[in-house]
């Protein structure tokens, strides 16, 4: 899919994965991994713009006379130009991934994932005021510090700069000139919505989930470690891509296979109780959801590319009983929920405790992050149980039902 861009694109992603090694302690290579992105992300932006003239061009000379075949040629070649754009907006998604593993690296994936809630800043090339970021973020790298140019990612959308102090110690930084801010409407907009986010970061305070009526997010912190299966699923994938597939079970109710078919073999699902919960990793690879980029799950640099060539599917399969019963044993039913955006509704036995609903993006973790469902279950009832403490049910003036 991506051709002659692979080369690049494995020499950037062996960056990140060095400097992963030991990140308070690689800011060169960290800057090293940025400069390549911008140029990357430049070139690829203008192949988009390139390719947009094109069509634009095409069309105008379709409104002139011309044979049929000569008519027949022009609108193949519209379609040509779109499949063009669509493979570069899909090298912007992976390259702005890279980006995004640098920020997992540093900053909570809960923290990260309200920092994505608005509408991306678009192009960085010709974009007013890059220059003056871009000498900030060389800056605090001389200095001896370590930054994300908030640009270079598809999630960090407020604010321009992130410096990074330690992990999950970091500050975000507007770059605006006096000028910008007194004259601008917008600036002041994003310096008001940057505002409300600081204070959900920094103060703890509660903020509205965009898009989900009634609804408030509150920071908590992680009740335990979080339990992932990264490391097997990348032994399945080592195991299949020597063998020819391959399938695993991390977990009671779980199940990856790697291979070429999108169909489970036979054996794999014994044991379920229920229908599963089907996911292809393969569909998700350039679709926006603020979880772990793919680059940081897909362990080998090699891996990932032939992934996104489609080389070999990964499918993960879900049996949701071991979990219906865990709840059931913390005193909840686990039912369907009952409106959108929500994947289950938690009704508890306990007239007092509130009733909860998990989103249909935190259910898809379980595979997009690789979490272990039993972990799962266990923080998400962690939290609800926080959540109905008193003097938490007194500040957030609980409604009806609450993203967790």
């Amino acid at each position: 899919m991506f051709g002659k861009y692979l080369a690049g694109l494995k020499k950037t992603i062996d960056l990140l994965h060095e400097a992963e090694k030991k990140p308070m302690e690689s800011g060169p290579l960290w800057l090293a991994m940025q400069e390549r992105l911008i140029v990357q992300l430049t070139d690829t932006e203008n192949r988009i713009r390139g390719a947009r003239a094109e069509i634009k061009r095409i069309k105008n000379e379709l409104t002139k006379k011309h044979p049929k075949l000569v008519a027949g040629q022009l609108k193949k070649g519209i379609k040509q130009q779109e499949v063009r754009i669509e493979t570069n907006e899909k090298l912007l998604f992976v390259y702005r991934s890279i980006g995004d593993a640098m920020a997992y690296t540093f900053i909570s994936r809960h923290d990260i994932k309200p920092m994505s809630e608005k509408q991306h800043a678009g192009f960085i090339s010709n974009k007013k005021g890059s220059r003056f970021e871009r000498r900030m973020l060389r800056y605090t790298f001389k200095a001896g510090g370590i930054a994300i140019l908030n640009d270079l990612t598809n999630y960090l959308r407020y604010f321009d700069l992130t410096v990074i102090k330690d992990h999950d110690v970091w500050f975000p930084i507007e770059l605006k000139s006096s000028k910008s801010l007194a004259k601008n409407p917008r600036v002041q907009r994003q310096m008001e919505a940057g505002g409300t986010l600081l204070k959900y970061l920094l103060d703890d305070e509660p903020m509205a989930v965009p898009g989900m009526q009634d609804a408030q997010r509150i920071r908590l912190s992680q009740t335990s470690k979080t339990k992932h299966y990264i490391s097997q699923l990348n032994e399945y994938i080592a195991t299949a891509r020597s063998s020819g597939s391959h399938f695993g079970k991390p977990e009671k109710g779980l199940v990856y296979w790697v291979g070429s078919r999108f169909e489970p073999p036979e054996d794999a699902l014994k044991g379920f109780r229920s229908a599963p919960h089907l996911l292809s990793l393969n569909e998700h690879k350039f679709i926006e959801i603020a979880c772990l980029p793919l680059v940081k799950i897909f362990q080998r640099t090699e891996d990932y590319l032939s992934f996104l060539q489609g080389e070999f599917v990964v499918m993960m399969a879900l049996d949701t009983e071991p979990m219906k019963a865990y709840a059931l044993k913390r005193g909840y039913d686990m039912l369907p929920a009952d409106q959108p955006n929500f994947a289950f509704l938690f009704q508890p036995h306990i007239p007092d405790r509130p009733a909860f609903q998990i989103s249909v993006p935190m259910f898809l973790r379980i595979f997009l992050e690789c979490y272990s469902p039993k972990w799962f279950m266990k923080e998400n009832l962690d939290f609800a149980e926080q959540q109905a403490t008193p003097e938490n049910l007194e500040a957030l003036k609980f409604k009806s039902d609450h993203e967790i």
